[in-house]
């Protein structure tokens, strides 16, 4: 069976550059993740959501790779891959 490794990540406006740099790092690519914002009704300060699938089982790449950056909370899923 084919795996396949999400990634994901909300962000404050003030760390979307960076977490964009870092999700394309995992992609190797210049196609990035794929972002939807938040809104908010308790005040100021955008947030995003950010999502991005990766062919296999790459938890530890992915792990060792943002650990580099401490900043970002993220989340990492490994699903069947759908057909």
């Amino acid at each position: 069976m084919a795996l396949t490794t999400v990634v994901s990540m909300t962000v404050s406006d003030n760390a979307l550059d960076e977490a964009r740099r870092a999700l394309r790092s995992l992609a190797g690519s210049a196609i990035g993740p794929v972002e939807s914002s938040i809104p908010r009704a308790d005040g100021p300060g955008a947030r995003t959501k950010m999502v991005l699938s990766l062919a296999g089982d790459v938890r530890e790449q992915v792990d060792e790779q943002l650990a580099a950056v401490p900043v970002l909370a993220y989340e990492v899923k490994v699903v069947p891959k759908a057909d």
